[in-house]
């Protein structure tokens, strides 16, 4: 959108014949005259960019998009702003702080019209300097709970609860828990509803039952390469809970080598009901975490927030729900 000629000319308080003349670099005008003209049209054209900026584009930050779950919510986010006429940046971070910071600097800068994060374990910012954009966090840990307008989020105890739960309503005695160290660290996570589990079924904790990776990095390999040893180690468990489907499905093929009954000796549950859950042999019960149902509230309460629409609530607990297949009972 071009700035009128007359409308430069009278604010600038020159002619309309001037202010022609700098646009088209014709004409002796003034030094002084000159950078006038062209430091108001700079400005104007500014205001101009970012106002329409921010009316069409909005942030999405988000760990990666390697992960299925983080790919499909992308997914169904820009879908959603594209059919309302908006584009959607993309930030990832590789849960980076400072690639975090640079994110959302970035989409202050440009005016984006609201922003939507995706996992990110710490505060890494501070509200103010969001300069009233609306922003939507799509997070385990409400830790940010003070800078989001809604956060949309999971109960991973009660996840944990619900896995261990099942295994043991299924006759298991001994169930091994597999993740990596983030896991046992979270104040109400998987572990922590694995342990209530225990708790209320009255088995005993067993640290030997506690299988945890140091490393980031806990996929198939590494869950393959764990039970094997667990294996060398003479360690009897009779239910695993995965705490992932990949992990699950690294315990299953694992098990597979090792020629153990997959559920009659050992029965396992992973975790997010991705594809993979769907295609290992045997399948593989897992605690469906509804992405979807994420993503789409994530959009509504957004475009609800850029529109200057109430929401229902702050904060949003998604429900989990137990998929049975072939892996139990």
């Amino acid at each position: 959108m071009k700035i009128p000629l007359k409308q430069i000319a009278k604010d600038c308080d020159v002619s309309v014949t001037t202010v022609s003349r700098v646009l088209n670099h014709t004409g002796r005008i003034s030094t002084k005259t000159r950078q006038k003209i062209l430091a108001y049209v700079e400005k104007q054209e500014t205001i101009l960019y970012t106002q329409n900026f921010s009316r069409k584009t909005i942030g999405l930050i988000t760990p990666n998009i390697r992960n299925e779950y983080y790919s499909a919510m992308i997914s169904a986010i820009e879908d959603y702003f594209f059919k309302r006429n908006y584009s959607v940046i993309l930030h990832i971070t590789s849960k980076s702080k400072q690639k975090t910071i640079e994110a959302f600097n970035d989409l202050v800068y440009r005016h984006v019209a609201g922003i939507i994060y995706i996992g990110g374990p710490q505060k890494y910012y501070y509200a103010d300097d969001l300069n009233q954009i609306p922003l939507v966090c799509i997070e385990h840990n409400p830790l940010i709970d003070q800078a989001c307008d809604s956060l949309i989020t999971i109960d991973h105890d009660a996840g944990g609860y619900l896995a261990t739960q099942e295994l043991i309503k299924r006759g298991c005695q001994r169930i091994l828990f597999l993740a990596n160290e983030g896991m046992l660290l979270e104040k109400q996570g998987r572990f922590s509803g694995y342990i209530r589990a225990l708790e209320d079924a009255h088995l005993e904790y067993q640290k030997e039952l506690v299988f945890v990776s140091p490393s980031f990095k806990f996929g198939i390999m590494e869950a393959k390469n764990a039970i094997h040893y667990l294996s060398t180690k003479s360690i009897e468990f009779d239910g695993v809970f995965a705490t992932t489907d990949w992990r699950g499905y690294g315990v299953i093929a694992a098990l597979n080598e090792l020629h153990v009954d997959i559920p009659h000796q050992v029965q396992v549950i992973g975790y997010d009901n991705i594809s993979i859950s769907k295609y290992s042999l045997p399948s593989l019960s897992t605690i469906q975490v509804d992405y979807e149902m994420i993503a789409s509230l994530a959009s509504q309460h957004l475009d609800a927030l850029m529109n200057h629409q109430a929401i229902d609530s702050p904060m949003t607990v998604v429900p989990l729900h137990f998929i049975k297949r072939n892996s139990t009972k």
